[in-house]
């Protein structure tokens, strides 16, 4: 570790050949994938165990891949159609999502990330948001949890790869349109003669995986463990890409967690309180009785809220967020059934589905615990009893789809040594397959190491770059 030294301070240095800002899924992998290829690596992290990967779900949180089950048929360009069709997104993006997904979520498995498989190998699959085929997977409500921590203990098999966690990066260094070093903030101070805890990492290729802008929205899902990081990055001049691409969706906002999948398919009873504490079912001033119960189940697959759908399941968004205005307090009640729930005269395909599951039951609670006991377990977990709770919502921001350009290697598209992987990486607009943002954030760290390791160095000046920065700090 070398020091640069200013108005009676040390300020320390640390030198790798690769840095990674950002601790979630996507930083992970990229740490295994170069940890792997023997390259030197330091992560830099606000906070190891938080994030939006470790602390953010749904009811079956989805990682989106080529078909591996049944006897449909499948594609690499199917795949990529179907990502393009999302709008939004470039070609050769969609085309290069859709070639690394069975590599990158064959990873995953060999990680020990616990994909559920049949008998003989087969990795199953469901159908999800913006997709009529069966490539989504899922381990349950937790499975980008899952990723990150299986991902970081692989990664920690390698000596090459170091951490410093809470530390928070407030600039990027650059010379000319390379980048070769970050300045941070320590909270724990990583050098006792430096008491503003300032200092720096000298690399030759960055990859930036900080997740989404969470901070910025006044009602969100995001976990409060999530911090976001990209000014850095857009102080440094790095090219953007569909920022209006945010994802809404229904949420609760006690604890935080998507509504999405068999909270939606139990059809639950939709409930605003006012100020008084008199409840209304509220759908109903909004749709006909026969378009509550189909909507309220059909959010389950088609949970993002959408304008191609105000005719249908996203009327129970706008319901929603009427309700709100008008000063009340919204809940999902899964004690009570709807008031015009009848088994016998539900549209049919809520009714198979429900059969299919095992799940006609008499209340919402019942058939949610019969369709995904670990979606009620999740909320006991939180001290939230399902069975006798009501449950607050709002419709939430959930995700930016948009985000940093990036080329078909993660690479910023006008800036040198820059990579970005992850909810920061702008690779979709809000009509993406459900899953597909797992699977974004592991083919681009995948795919920034395989360019990394191919790469001729940095000869960039670093202390020029640095001598750029604040008066105030040097």
């Amino acid at each position: 570790m070398d020091y640069i030294s200013s108005k009676n301070c040390r300020y320390p240095v640390f030198s790798c050949e690769v840095a990674i800002v950002g601790s979630g899924a996507a930083g992970m992998c990229a740490a295994d994938e170069l940890g792997s290829l023997g390259k030197d690596v330091i992560v830099i992290t606000d906070h190891l165990r938080g994030g939006t990967s470790r602390c953010a779900g749904s009811d079956k949180q989805t990682y989106y891949k080529l078909t591996t089950s049944g006897k449909g048929k499948d594609s690499v360009k199917s795949m990529a159609e179907a990502i393009f069709e999302g709008g939004s997104t470039h070609g050769d993006i969609a085309l290069t999502l859709a070639s690394n997904s069975l590599y990158s979520f064959y990873k995953l498995v060999l990680a020990g990330v616990p994909f559920p498989s049949n008998e003989y190998g087969e990795y199953v699959g469901y159908k999800t948001d913006h997709d009529d085929s069966v490539r989504a997977t899922s381990c349950g409500p937790l499975t980008s949890r899952y990723m990150a921590e299986k991902l970081e203990a692989s990664a920690r098999r390698y000596k090459n790869v170091r951490f410093i966690s809470d530390a928070f990066v407030f600039e990027i260094c650059k010379d000319g349109s390379n980048v070769n070093g970050i300045a941070a903030v320590s909270k724990k101070n990583v050098c006792k003669d430096n008491p503003y805890g300032v200092f720096f990492v000298h690399f030759s290729d960055l990859v930036w995986a900080t997740g989404g802008p969470s901070t910025i929205y006044s009602k969100t899902v995001y976990p409060t463990s999530q911090g976001c990081s990209f000014s850095p990055a857009i102080l440094a001049g790095c090219r953007m890409v569909n920022l209006t691409e945010s994802q809404y969706g229904i949420a609760s906002t006690k604890f935080r967690w998507n509504l999405s999948g068999s909270y939606q398919q139990a059809i639950p009873r939709y409930v605003s309180v006012n100020k008084k504490g008199t409840e209304h079912e509220f759908l109903y001033d909004y749709m006909s009785e026969d378009e509550v119960l189909i909507n309220t189940f059909l959010k389950g697959y088609q949970w993002p809220f959408s304008s191609d759908r105000l005719s249908g399941s996203s009327k129970v968004d706008l319901a929603v967020e009427s309700e709100i205005l008008k000063g009340r307090k919204v809940y999902l009640d899964y004690t009570h059934n709807p008031k015009t729930y009848r088994f016998s005269t539900l549209h049919k395909e809520a009714k198979q589905y429900l059969i299919n599951s095992g799940a006609n039951k008499k209340t919402p609670f019942e058939r949610l615990n019969a369709i995904n006991p670990k979606a009620v377990k999740l909320y006991k977990d939180h001290r939230i009893d399902l069975s006798k709770d009501y449950l607050e919502i709002a419709v939430c921001a959930q995700h930016l789809n948009g985000g940093f350009e990036i080329d078909c290697d993660g690479k910023s598209t006008n800036t040198d040594h820059l990579y970005f992987a992850g909810e920061c990486a702008g690779t979709y607009g809000v009509k993406r397959p459900g899953g597909s943002a797992l699977l974004a954030g592991q083919v681009f760290a995948h795919r920034a190491s395989e360019s990394i390791s191919h790469s001729d160095g940095n000869d960039s000046d670093f202390k020029k770059s640095i001598t750029r920065l604040n008066s105030n700090l040097l």
